[in-house]
Order: C-alpha cells, then structure tokens, then sequence
C-alpha cells in the first residue's frame, strides 16, 4: 500500500505525463513527452537520438502498460495508475527506512535511465540548474518559479550538479518515500 506522500507524488506524476489531459495515460502521451525533450536538444524525428530514445520508450511503455492497463484499453486509467504502483512500491510510513536505488522495482531502475539520459547525466557528467530547467519544460512544469529551488534540494552534494549516483539516490526517494526526502522535488 501507497503511503499518503507517495501517492500525492505519483498523482502529480500521472498529470504531468498526461499531457492532453485526457486523465489517462496513453502512448501518445508519453511520445509527447519525448518528443519534446528531444527537440528542444535539437535531435529530430528519425536521427539516431530520436530512434534509440522511442526504441527505449516504447520498451517501458509496453512493460508498463502490460503491468497497468487491466481492462486492455490501451490506456492507463489514474486507477489503474494508482493500483499497479501499489504493488510495486512499498511505503516508509515512518519516514526512518532506508530508500535504496536496489529496493525500486526493475521498470523504475530502467526509468532512471531513462531520466539520466533525458537530462544528459551519465558517469562523467551530471545536470547542471540549466539542464534541469531544460528537463521540466517538456512536462509543463513552471519552470522559473520551481525549478531553482527543487534543484537545490536535489544538488545533494551541493557542487551544482545531480550526478548520476545522486539521481539514483534522488529516484529512489521519490519513489520510495513517505517524508520531506529531497528526490520528493524531482519532477519540480
């Protein structure tokens, strides 16, 4: 069961993925997304960016979608959301746990990658205020009003950039957790 900070981020995340505001999730939905991730970094339809990003895409799209969409509509309900991150994840009601990249189920750990990849983050390279900024818009999130604040919170280290080490820690929190954990700022 969803502890109640869990299911207020996963709420929030279901609206920002929805982006036709259908109140479901569709393939469509999140190719949106992608789409516009993509374009803003200059990698068209049919580059090779563009390619490998909807090959990974509609990889977690079908692994989702066959966990999720129950009722086989091809769309994923904010029930049928809520019911299959339920069983996924396991609140820290207490807040006194730790939240450990390892413990996220492996379509969370793949959508990490997914996150790294989105705002250029890999081994040698984090995300730096600007990145981040960059990463929201395609969500629609005001960026100018949250993004500096939900970036220092991220900034774990606070060298001014979210390593990829720090992401996972910071996608494990938002998952995972049930108290004020800085990953809890990840989607602004």
């Amino acid at each position: 069961m969803l502890g109640t900070r869990q299911q207020e981020k996963l709420d929030r995340l279901f609206q920002l993925i929805d982006i036709d505001g259908s109140g479901f999730i569709e393939f469509s939905d999140m190719k949106g997304v992608m789409n516009r991730t993509l374009s803003q970094d200059g990698h068209d339809i049919g580059s090779p960016v563009y390619d490998a990003a909807e090959v990974m895409l509609r990889w977690l799209w079908e692994a989702f979608k066959g966990e999720a969409d129950t009722d086989g509509d091809q769309k994923i309900s904010t029930n049928e959301w809520s019911t299959v991150w339920s069983a996924q994840l396991s609140a820290d009601e207490d807040g006194a746990g730790d939240v450990l990249f390892e413990d996220l189920p492996a379509l969370v750990r793949r959508t990490h990658l997914i996150l790294a990849q989105a705002m250029g983050i890999n081994a040698n390279r984090g995300a730096d205020l600007a990145t981040y900024a960059r990463f929201l818009t395609p969500y629609g999130v005001p960026v100018a009003a949250q993004a500096e604040a939900a970036f220092q919170r991220l900034d774990l280290d606070g060298n001014g950039l979210i390593s990829i080490d720090e992401l996972q820690q910071l996608t494990a929190e938002f998952f995972l957790s049930n108290d004020d954990a800085p990953g809890n700022s990840l989607f602004g």
